[in-house]
């Protein structure tokens, strides 16, 4: 009995121990809060968030411009299909819009909307949470269509120079970086040729500046290839015989058109003060260009309107990726209810341009010659009907002076012939020269040198962005101890290396050649 008693009154003072903590605790948090004086309120404005909002709305359409990146109209039309749609509450629909194009068009924090708005952090986090995993997801549905593919677009069935050449064409791809922060631990596939850290996202776009796919959320090591190849296996899709036009940084096959390596292509290489096109591929390159600069001018409307794309965020990685996606689907919006752009021209942007984070810009070329045998049929083709049924002024070409002759090849092969110097040195027999060797592979080297890699992907040679030197130095070695005769040079072996990469990525190769087992070579 003794001992029940004394366990009921150790245990009734424990209680009471409990219970006088749960009282001290607190007021010691409102002593150290207040210091000994009263407490203040923060938001002390007789304005609310919705007011606020509802004011913007109703004065000069700069205003709205200027904090939420959009004209009025639009705002509301906006509001009205989500409160229609039952997205969000009904009650103040207006002001949780608010909140979320404010944060896109500033790059606000909880602190700067708190500022702006008059709430907590809680409620911010709350509704911005929500337009992330429920809103953004349903728009995207609304707003981000692929295009039709029985109909030919109207600027190329109206424009002699694209017709009937890219007639199968449904618009443009092209990978943006977006930049990113994350904790240090976690940065280092993220660091992209620049050294900065972002998340590459593909974009495809029509011919109308609308954007009908976005695939957001690779690491700014990633390839456009991979980063391609990555939106096919999730729904992404290419009807068949239509095609997208890309740059040099993909792999040319029968969905995807590139541009002619080694020839110039850029709309500035042609543009005053440079010669027009000279030959067939220049041609083609020049007429792909013009199309596909559709896409980087949708990226570039993108970015002025929403800056947020050019900085790095304060919001958790998960909202990051999410981010070029809202962007995405409000620019259609404005698009499609006829919103203005030539105000971007001249407004300052709403972040400060010396934060904007330096990321890599224009296409990486693409080593891999052709990406399938079909689409290199789909280059030839294309040739052949540009100079048959070209312009006149490519017609002019074929019959210019001797010298312009030189320039031109068929469409079949291109035979490079020695030059007379050249052939007068052989004959009196001149300065020896190194000739670099072709490779011509086969598929007994190809299989020796993925073994090698295999060997090799484990030594430690292997980092983030690739193999590096060390181990380039010692694979080269060994390939040429196991192939005698097989006399590469290094740069040579690493562009194999890159070629059997690519077909492996985009799923080209030629169907004649054994297929091997790549995967193993890239497992870490």
């Amino acid at each position: 009995m003794r001992l029940s008693l004394r366990d009921r009154i150790r245990k009734r003072r424990e209680e009471e121990d409990d219970d006088m903590m749960l009282f001290i605790f607190p007021a010691l948090y409102l002593m150290s809060s207040t210091r000994g004086g009263e407490r203040k309120k923060r938001h002390t404005s007789e304005e609310t968030g919705e007011v606020k909002v509802r004011r913007l709305l109703k004065g000069h359409v700069k205003n709205c411009q200027v904090a939420f990146r959009m004209e009025p109209h639009i705002f509301r039309e906006l509001a009205t299909y989500l409160r229609r749609k039952r997205l969000v509450d009904t009650r103040i629909t207006v002001e949780k819009l608010g909140f979320l194009l404010y944060m896109l068009s500033h790059n606000a924090s909880y602190e700067d909307l708190q500022v702006f708005f008059g709430h907590n952090n809680d409620t911010f986090h709350h509704h911005i949470n929500h337009f992330f995993k429920v809103v953004i997801l349903a728009l995207s549905r609304r707003y981000l269509q692929a295009p039709d593919p029985n109909q030919v677009h109207q600027k190329i069935q109206d424009n002699p120079r694209f017709y009937p050449f890219f007639k199968n064409c449904l618009g443009a791809i092209d990978g943006t970086h977006i930049p990113i922060s994350i904790a240090s631990e976690k940065a280092s596939p993220f660091r992209n040729r620049k050294g900065t850290l972002s998340i590459n996202v593909m974009v495809s776009c029509d011919f109308d500046l609308n954007i009908t796919f976005i695939s957001s959320g690779w690491e700014g090591s990633a390839t456009n290839s991979r980063v391609l190849r990555s939106a096919m296996s999730k729904g992404f899709q290419v009807p068949l015989g239509k095609f997208y036009l890309v740059d040099g940084g993909y792999a040319n096959t029968p969905s995807f058109l590139a541009p002619y390596r080694g020839v110039r292509y850029h709309l500035k290489e042609f543009g005053a003060g440079h010669r027009r096109p000279q030959n067939p591929k220049e041609l083609f390159n020049h007429r792909h260009a013009l199309l596909r600069n559709h896409v980087e001018r949708a990226l570039g409307v993108l970015k002025k309107r929403f800056p947020i794309l050019k900085v790095a965020t304060f919001h958790m990685l998960e909202k990051q990726v999410k981010i070029p996606i809202a962007a995405a689907i409000f620019h259609n919006l404005i698009r499609l209810l006829h919103g203005d752009e030539e105000w971007l021209d001249h407004q300052p942007d709403n972040i400060p341009p010396s934060t904007f984070v330096v990321v890599p810009s224009g296409d990486q070329m693409n080593d891999l010659n052709v990406g399938s045998v079909q689409g290199n049929a789909r280059l030839v083709s294309y040739l052949t009907a540009l100079v048959g049924k070209g312009s006149p002024k490519l017609n002019m070409i074929t019959r210019g002076s001797p010298k312009m002759h030189k320039f031109l090849a068929t469409t079949s092969a291109i035979k490079k012939k020695a030059s007379p110097k050249c052939r007068k040195a052989k004959k009196n027999g001149g300065s020896p020269k190194v000739v670099k060797q072709r490779a011509d592979w086969n598929p007994a080297l190809e299989k020796s040198l993925v073994d090698i890699l295999h060997e090799y992907k484990d030594s430690g040679y292997r980092g983030d962005n690739g193999w590096n030197s060390k181990g380039w130095n010692k694979m080269v070695k060994e390939f040429h101890l196991r192939n005698k005769y097989a006399n590469y040079t290094k740069s040579q072996i690493q562009d194999k290396e890159g070629k059997l990469w690519e077909s492996f990525m985009m799923g080209g190769g030629n169907d004649d050649q054994e297929t091997f087992d790549w995967t193993k070579c890239l497992d870490t």
